[in-house]
C-alpha cells in the first residue's frame, strides 16, 4: 500500500510539473504573439507615415532649426528596436562626432512643423522616427527645489548611480532658467497649459496658442513630468504610458532612453533665457 501511495504521490508531482511547464510554454507563446503583433503595428505605422526602413546606424541627412539632425536613432539591428542608453553614455557617444542631444525646443518645433505640413520628406522621416518606439534624450536637465523648477540647457556631468541621476563635481551647462511651479505635483503628468509662457517657449520654441491643435487638444496635449523634490534628472521626450502621441516631456520617469544627435551648422553666439542665439 505504501508503494502505491508513493507511486500516486510521484505521479501527482509529475502531473504538477507538466502543468507548470504547459503554463510556462503558453505564457511564452502569448508573449511571442503579442511581440509579433506589436512589430506588425509598428511596420504598418512606418509604411503609413512613409518612413523608410530604419538602418542599424544613424546618418545625418536633414537640416532644420539651424542644426543637422541624425535621421535615425541607433538600432540593435536594421528595422529593430532603438538602443537605449543612460544619459551620459548617450552624450559621450554623440560628443565623439561633435554632436549633442537636441534641445526640447528643437525637437518639439520639428514635430509642430511636421503637423503643420511644413517639412521636407527627409525631415518628416526624422520626426516620424523620433516619435516611434522608445522615447529619446533631450539636451536639458530639470531639478526641483521646492516651488522652483530649474532647467539647465546643454548639461554635462549627469551620472546614473544605480538608483537615480546625480550631478557630478564637473557638472556644467550653457544656461540656467528658473520657473515657479507652486502647487504643481511631481511624478505625475501635468498639462503644458498649466505652465507660464516662458517655460512653454523654452520647451516648444513658440507660445502655447501658436502650437498646432494636435499638441494642445485634450487628447494630444503636451504633458510634463516633474522630478521629485531635490532630484535633478535629464529630460527626455516620447510616447509613455497612456499618452502615445510622443509629445511628452519627461523630467524624470525613465533612466534609459534612445539616442539621437544634432550638430550645429551655424555659429552659436550664446543663449538668452536658455534659447540659443545664432550669428546671422
Amino acid at each position: 500500500m505504501s508503494r502505491i501511495i508513493g507511486d500516486r504521490k510521484e505521479k501527482s508531482a509529475l502531473d504538477e510539473m507538466e502543468e507548470v511547464a504547459r503554463a510556462r510554454n503558453a505564457d511564452v507563446a502569448e508573449e511571442e504573439r503579442l511581440e509579433a503583433e506589436r512589430k506588425a503595428r509598428e511596420e504598418a505605422e512606418r509604411k503609413e507615415k512613409g518612413i523608410p526602413e530604419t538602418p542599424a546606424g544613424n546618418i545625418i541627412t536633414a537640416d532644420y532649426h539651424r542644426v543637422k539632425w541624425d535621421s535615425y536613432a541607433p538600432r540593435v539591428e536594421q528595422g529593430g528596436e532603438k538602443i537605449q542608453y543612460e544619459y551620459n553614455g548617450s552624450l559621450e557617444r554623440l560628443k565623439k562626432d561633435g554632436k549633442r542631444h537636441p534641445l526640447p525646443s528643437e525637437a518639439l518645433s520639428l514635430t509642430a512643423a511636421h503637423l503643420e505640413g511644413k517639412l521636407t520628406d527627409e525631415l518628416r522621416a526624422v520626426d516620424g522616427d523620433m516619435l516611434s518606439g522608445y522615447g529619446e534624450w533631450l539636451s536639458m536637465v530639470f531639478e526641483r527645489k521646492g516651488n522652483i523648477l530649474v532647467a539647465y540647457s546643454n548639461p554635462e556631468g549627469m551620472i546614473w548611480d544605480g538608483k537615480e541621476y546625480a550631478k557630478q563635481n564637473d557638472f556644467k551647462f550653457d544656461a540656467k532658467q528658473e520657473f515657479g511651479i507652486e502647487r504643481m505635483p511631481s511624478d505625475i503628468w501635468v498639462d503644458l497649459n498649466h505652465f507660464n509662457e516662458d517655460f512653454v517657449l523654452l520647451m516648444c520654441g513658440r507660445k502655447f496658442e501658436d502650437l498646432p491643435q494636435q499638441m494642445k487638444s485634450e487628447s494630444g496635449m503636451v504633458r510634463v513630468y516633474l522630478p521629485a523634490e531635490g532630484i535633478a534628472w535629464p529630460v527626455s521626450r516620447g510616447p509613455i504610458e497612456g499618452y502615445r502621441n510622443g509629445f511628452n516631456i519627461a523630467g524624470s520617469y525613465c533612466h534609459v532612453r534612445a539616442s539621437r544627435g544634432v550638430k550645429e551648422k551655424t555659429e552659436r553666439m550664446g543663449t538668452i533665457n536658455g534659447i540659443p542665439i545664432w550669428r546671422q
